[in-house]
């Protein structure tokens, strides 16, 4: 008997790619190994990214597999297939292209994001190119620049055979009796499936593919006895190599800490199960090999105690690959919801007897997949049953949401102990199932909460309200803490609208809001999140333009002293921030304005920062400072800034002036960081030569070359000394000095 046909791996390469994060480039998605990187987006990237696989000719594919990352998690993945008319035509060009669904991921929240999630689907249609459109990413506070990954990608199928040449024969009245039943080798789709590249070592893996390709030999020669044994052996295999794969891990990290004597031990161990496993692939069963059980190795090398299979013995006890194992959490086992994508489709657990008539277009079907958890029935019916009780309760206690309110989320779960005193408040004014959603452990309740706040403030619902200010005040305190970016930006657009409604009557209130939210925006300025800190800057900048806020009050929030001046980024949010509200806000010694001392006193810690981009934003802060000041801005800089650093900070103020034409402000500049060279280097140092340079042509470009001329000669004579006759930068001076 002989196999007709079997699902294999197919090779396949990258035709193009949208776009890729240097350290995880798109080439990873060719290797499959326990050591896979796969690829990821580029940071901040816009969405949606696309990825197209070639393969090595027209076939008929049957099963695409994707493992998400586990926490650079996509939406949803929009899967199409292209194809030649004719099969053997490999030009990628004449591939007509058509979308075969989508596939929606889970946000990985249950997991902790300890998890990757492996959608497997089938789609049993010819290709020769793959198309992955890769949506917007799942929001999270490990995912700091919002990328999407893909750990690894699979395709399953078979070759296109090309159609038989030749007029069609006619019909045999006497053909000959085949002794060679042909037969579809459905075993072969465990071999071809990408966890076994994943869990399972590359020598292992090797040996277990020619194990079944010797498997179906044996078949083929009616051999069942070998067919049997070779079979055992493969299941045999694939538990050792999942145990070698991770000491191969340990082994690794510890090589990476240099601790070599672990490493030697775990590659005996490793070492041992291979022979462990090649013993049991050459005999299976056999008795010989029975002290070598692959979990007493591999237990004592974690420390653990032997396994003890289910009929009690030492029997080894297969593990599921930590992709396929159920998470452990609070409640019983975890079932995989499909996401909220799904509720506008077809159900996927729903039976033809169900009665649902609901149908869409071809197009907007999401495709049908098989994601990381394997829900039982009676969890698949509580699903079902959870779909349909009404949305809009909340627990089946009589809350129901209020209109207007987001039909695709789920009911918010009733609140008790302190959280549900915090909740009071909000319930007396909005409503129980609002407070309810605010308090949610699901960010997107949350999320949908303030939103609904938000349109209610907006168009007068909370007018006649006694505490609404103060309470929606509070919302606002509450989101801004939230690890949820979504939720953060949502409360700061509720800001504006907060004060635009007149709830709070002006005056006090409005100031007292303004003390409460400075602190929480002035820290989100060091975020590493950039919309986050644009979105914090903006608040800020808003409340300034606000005269009942009274921010020139509060301007000592801004400048107060950051301890650790090498964590750079909160220095240059703030300073950033400086350089626009300075010139709002003022300066001023009487408590209207910055205090000129105090607001030097933290720029100038930031001359003295290791990073260069700290150190050019303070000198544009003092610019702005000096705008105001004038010269008064000398008696305030700090006397225990580097020389050097001090002098950059004058020739870059004279630089800024230089190119606004303003001439008269960069002159005193270059020739007060001249004498503070002169000082520190020696009059002849070719740092004092650059500074000479600088103010000699600013003198020249005035028309002034009575005084240009000397200081640029003087500049000369010591780059000559310094650098040569022949040196560009002596050069470029002879050239200035000629052109007249």
């Amino acid at each position: 008997m002989k196999a007709s046909g079997g699902p294999q791996k197919l090779r396949f390469t990258i035709h193009a790619c949208s776009g890729e994060d240097t350290d995880y480039p798109v080439r990873e998605l060719l290797y499959h190994s326990p050591q896979t990187r796969g690829w990821q987006s580029p940071r901040f990237c816009k969405y949606p990214q696309e990825i197209v696989l070639r393969l090595e000719q027209t076939c008929k594919v049957q099963q695409i597999q994707i493992l998400a990352h586990e926490y650079k998690i996509a939406t949803r993945v929009e899967v199409f297939v292209g194809a030649p008319q004719n099969p053997l035509d490999t030009d990628p060009n004449n591939c007509i292209f058509k979308r075969l669904g989508y596939l929606s991921f889970d946000s990985n929240e249950r997991s902790n994001h300890q998890a990757r999630e492996l959608k497997s689907v089938h789609v049993n249609v010819q290709a020769f190119l793959i198309r992955l459109l890769i949506h917007r990413c799942h929001v999270n506070k490990l995912n700091i620049y919002n990328q999407v990954g893909i750990i690894a990608l699979n395709l399953i199928g078979e070759r296109v055979a090309p159609a038989p040449e030749g007029p069609h024969g006619f019909l045999q009245l006497h053909p000959n009796i085949p002794t060679a039943q042909p037969y579809y080798n459905a075993a072969a789709a465990d071999v071809a499936d990408i966890n076994l590249d994943l869990h399972v070592d590359t020598v292992t893996a090797v040996k277990i593919r020619e194990l079944a390709r010797q498997k179906d030999e044996a078949v083929a020669r009616e051999d069942y006895d070998t067919a049997k044994m070779l079979k055992a052996s493969i299941e045999r295999l694939k538990v050792v190599g999942q145990k070698i794969a991770q000491l191969e891990a340990r082994k690794r990290a510890a090589v990476e800490k240099e601790d070599y004597d672990t490493a030697k031990v775990i590659k005996a161990d490793i070492d041992k199960l291979r022979a462990a496993g090649e013993g049991a692939a050459m005999a299976a069963g056999a008795v010989a090999n029975a002290s070598k059980n692959p979990d007493e190795i591999f237990n004592r090398v974690l420390g653990k105690k032997g396994s003890v299979g289910p009929g009690g013995g030492n029997q080894p006890m297969l593990q599921l690959p930590y992709d396929d194992q159920p998470g452990n959490f609070p409640g019983g086992p975890t079932v995989e919801e499909p996401d909220e994508e799904y509720h506008a489709g077809p159900q996927t657990f729903q039976s033809q007897a169900s009665g649902n008539s609901r149908h869409q277009a071809y197009d907007e079907r999401p495709a049908m997949g098989r994601g990381r958890y394997t829900p039982s029935e009676e969890q698949m019916a509580a699903v079902s049953a959870a779909r349909k009780a009404p949305v809009h309760q909340a627990e089946d206690d009589g809350v129901s949401a209020p209109a207007g309110w987001p039909g695709d989320l789920p009911a918010p779960e009733q609140l008790a102990g302190a959280i549900a005193k915090d909740a009071e408040a909000l319930g007396d004014m909005a409503g129980e199932y609002v407070a309810r959603a605010f308090f949610s452990k699901n960010w997107q309740l949350r999320d949908a909460a303030v939103a609904y706040l938000t349109k209610e403030v907006s168009s007068g619902g909370m007018e006649g309200k006694r505490e609404a200010f103060r309470t929606l005040v509070g919302v606002v305190r509450r989101g801004m803490k939230d690890k949820v970016a979504n939720v953060y930006l949502s409360c700061l657009a509720l800001l504006p609208a907060l004060v635009d409604s007149g709830l709070g009557g002006g005056g006090r209130e409005i100031e007292g809001m303004s003390e409460q939210l400075l602190p929480a925006l002035v820290e989100k300025l060091g975020d590493n999140n950039a919309r986050l800190r644009e979105a914090s800057k903006e608040s800020i900048m808003f409340l300034a333009g606000i005269k009942d806020a009274a921010l020139p009050a509060h301007t000592s929030i801004f400048v107060k002293p950051i301890k650790n001046q090498t964590a750079w980024r909160p220095v240059l949010g703030i300073l950033q921030l400086l350089r626009d509200l300075v010139p709002l806000v003022g300066v001023s010694k009487a408590g209207d304005g910055f205090d000129l001392a105090e607001l030097m006193e933290f720029v100038g810690k930031a001359y003295n920062s290791p990073n260069a981009d700290v150190r050019s934003e303070a000198v544009r802060v003092t610019k702005e400072v000096h705008d105001l000041v004038g010269p008064a801005i000398r008696k305030c800089m700090p006397k225990d800034i580097n020389p050097k650093i001090k002098e950059q900070a004058c020739s870059n103020l004279a630089i800024l002036y230089n190119q606004k034409g303003e001439y008269d402000k960069a002159l005193p500049l270059y020739e007060r960081a001249l004498k503070i060279y002169e000082k520190h280097f020696g009059k002849d140092h070719p740092e004092v030569a650059h500074t000479l340079t600088d103010l000699a042509v600013l003198h020249l470009e005035q028309g002034r070359e009575e005084v240009g001329r000397p200081l640029l000669e003087r500049a000369l004579l010591i780059q000559e000394k310094a650098l040569g006759p022949d040196h560009p930068d002596v050069l470029a001076i002879k050239d200035v000095l000629n052109s007249d």
